[in-house]
């Protein structure tokens, strides 16, 4: 008689080899028919030749050749675990081996000679998920010293991405503090380490010294060959070599960041320019509203290799319908409403602010800034030609067409040609060497769009958008300009239109699957990027990217924080 899975050969297949695993594995566990004996230190485990030699070349080698073990009935493992050798042969008999925390450095040494490659895999593939800042450098060690390629490669790759991950670095781990100096050259070397500033490699050495300072000090000067010396700033340089007791107290240290100093003070007249680790740029969301009555400081950024959001250090106000942009590698966070509490009364309240506050990737700190000429919220702020522009916006009373850039070198705020229109809630793109401000509120729904000449201080018009749109975002890529989103006046939009400067015409393109206003834009790696808002529902974390080859969005890593009327930016 045959059942109704049968009428299927492959089904049959399949319950016919696990009916034979079953009954050979009852026949070792009841050691009949069993034929050797294996023996790892006080275990003994008996079973069949023929199942041993059929999963494992090791064995097939020892049982079918003319090796003295061929004709053995007890075998000794010397390098085999007791611990493992049950796992091993459970897995002969069964295709499944129990891998855990305790038995993993035992099982993957055991699985690499006895040439069982898939517990081999498996006990990778447990490691791999395993991987953290604390252990990932002796997984890294473990996986060279047993030819693991692929947790060898995906370690690398961690030690990379968290060398300096905020938290929990790879640098403040006794692993790191333990590593031989062979091994930290190979860290020191590495081209990929993702740091924001060389400052996080010279500072991570300092300390590796500092760990056994009377075995190390002689070494310092051989291991700072290796630390690009040469991309940390002036001021930095001359601090550590005036007052950093470790360089003063070795001449080599001394002598190499001198002449770091030397090439910093000569840039652009050295012949040979030294290459920066890989720093990707990150999308960086700063601030915002998360609720009726509730105001972020927090920061996150967005790494696209991980997918991964990232908190770093909170502003030092909280703040919404605010301006952010990149000058000269920081990151601003200018104007906007701010929220605190009173002095007196201790309750919340909001002002409309004209202050500035910068955050310096190399101190992961925020710094206060000279404040606008005029306090701005609902504005817009955007770099041009080393200069950061702040547009437009809502002072409290009435709606502003002012501009007015900041020059970092003097740390000074000026006003520039005031634009067309009085705009807030509304977008601005740089693109062509033009800055573009597009739609808005003031005191009505606009669809224009104005773009500024910095070579003449002036503004012309520019065709205007097909829809009206406030609270929206925009972005430049491939040299088109995208808007993204917003309100009507009348609903939630999730429409998205591009403009051509070459042809000077608007045209639709894919919209976004949730309308959405409130939302934020960035560009990174040839692709677009709305982030967060408000949806009429509700606030969101959710992000969404465009592919103009594709042209297609998806979802990528929702951000840690939902946010709206928030600050971004790419660094």
């Amino acid at each position: 008689m045959v059942n109704e899975t049968d009428s299927n050969p492959g089904t049959v297949e399949i319950v016919h080899s696990d009916q034979l695993l079953k009954g050979l594995n009852q026949l070792r566990q009841r050691r009949e028919l069993c034929d050797v004996e294996l023996c790892a230190g006080d275990n003994r485990v008996s079973a069949h030749r023929v199942v041993l030699s059929a999963c494992s070349p090791y064995f097939n080698a020892m049982f079918t050749g003319k090796l003295l073990e061929s004709q053995k009935q007890v075998i000794h493992l010397k390098e085999v675990d007791e611990n493992a050798l049950h796992v091993l042969v459970e897995f002969a008999y069964t295709g499944k081996a129990h891998v855990t925390q305790e038995n993993v450095q035992f099982l993957l040494p055991a699985a690499n000679m006895l040439q069982l490659s898939r517990v081999k895999e498996i006990c990778c593939h447990f490691l791999i998920q395993q991987l953290h800042p604390s252990n990932c450098l002796g997984i890294n060690k473990f996986a060279e010293a047993y030819c693991c390629h692929s947790l060898l490669k995906k370690s690398c790759r961690y030690i990379q991405d968290h060398f300096q991950e905020p938290g929990s670095p790879v640098i403040k781990h006794e692993e790191f503090f333990l590593l031989p100096p062979p091994r930290l050259i190979q860290l020191l070397r590495d081209d990929d380490l993702n740091v924001v500033s060389e400052r996080v490699v010279f500072e991570a050495l300092l300390s590796w010294t500092k760990h056994k300072l009377s075995e190390r000090i002689s070494l310092l000067g051989k291991l700072l060959i290796y630390v690009r010396l040469q991309l940390l700033t002036v001021r930095f340089l001359s601090l550590n070599y005036e007052t950093n007791e470790l360089i003063r107290a070795d001449k080599t240290s001394q002598s190499l960041v001198c002449e770091a100093l030397k090439y910093r003070l000569m840039k652009g007249k050295c012949e040979k320019a030294v290459c920066p680790r890989r720093a990707p740029k990150s999308i960086f969301a700063l601030g915002g509203k998360n609720g009726l009555f509730a105001t972020l400081s927090s920061v996150e950024y967005y790494e696209p290799e991980r997918d991964k959001w990232i908190e770093v250090s909170s502003m030092n106000l909280r703040r919404f319908e605010f301006g952010a942009a990149v000058l000269d590698g920081k990151l601003y966070a200018v104007g906007g409403l701010v929220c605190g509490v009173g002095v007196h009364s201790g309750a919340p309240f909001r002002y409309c602010d004209n202050g500035s506050e910068c955050f310096d990737p190399e101190t992961g700190q925020w710094d206060r800034v000279t404040p606008m000429n005029q306090c701005r919220s609902n504005h817009t702020v955007q770099p041009l030609e080393g200069f950061l522009y702040s547009l437009g916006g809502y002072d409290g009373n009435s709606y502003l067409n002012t501009v007015e850039r900041y020059n970092s070198q003097t740390n000074q705020w000026n006003h520039v040609a005031p634009m067309h229109y009085s705009r807030s809630c509304f977008a601005t793109a740089v693109c062509d060497g033009y800055l573009y401000a597009l739609g808005g509120y003031g005191p009505s729904y606009l669809r224009t769009v104005e773009r500024y000449d910095p070579s003449t201080n002036s503004w012309e018009m520019m065709p205007a958008m097909s829809t009206f749109r406030i609270n929206f975002g925009g972005g430049v890529l491939n040299g088109c300009l995208y808007v993204v989103g917003g309100h009507n006046g009348v609903s939630h939009l999730r429409s998205v239109e591009r403009f051509d400067p070459v042809s000077s015409e608007w045209t639709m393109v894919a919209p976004m699957s949730h309308p959405r206003t409130g939302l934020s834009v960035a560009v990174l790696n040839g692709l677009l990027y709305a982030v967060g808002g408000h949806d009429g529902s509700g606030y969101l974390s959710l992000v969404q990217c465009y592919d103009p080859h594709t042209k297609t969005w998806h979802n990528v890593k929702s951000m840690c924080s939902s946010r709206c009327s928030f600050g971004i930016a790419t660094l």
